[in-house]
């Protein structure tokens, strides 16, 4: 029993060991995925911007009672949203 308590120190220090070097390598992966999806996010920024003016042009050429129908669409999707993360109790979505 006392080569049991004897040993403990050595295997914390092993554990320790063991985790700090995960950590070392894990770190420089963590950042390469943090600086790649950050460089995604970048480069498909100026495409979502297309994409929604895009959509805005598209709108503005319909005639009125179809805007009105695609806004109350919308509506009733942001109630229904809202809704859901209101019996969730999540906080509300910032605008």
């Amino acid at each position: 029993m006392t080569d049991i308590l004897a040993s403990v120190p050595q295997i914390l220090l092993n554990l320790a060991r063991g985790v700090g070097i995960g950590m070392v390598i894990m770190l420089p992966l963590v950042a390469i995925i943090w600086w790649l999806h950050r460089r995604d996010q970048r480069r498909w920024e100026p495409h979502e911007q297309l994409r929604e003016m895009e959509q805005v042009i598209r709108e503005e050429t319909l005639p009125d009672w179809q805007r009105e129908v695609i806004q109350e669409h919308r509506q009733r999707q942001a109630e229904i949203a809202r809704e859901a993360r209101r019996r969730l109790r999540l906080p509300d979505e910032e605008p």
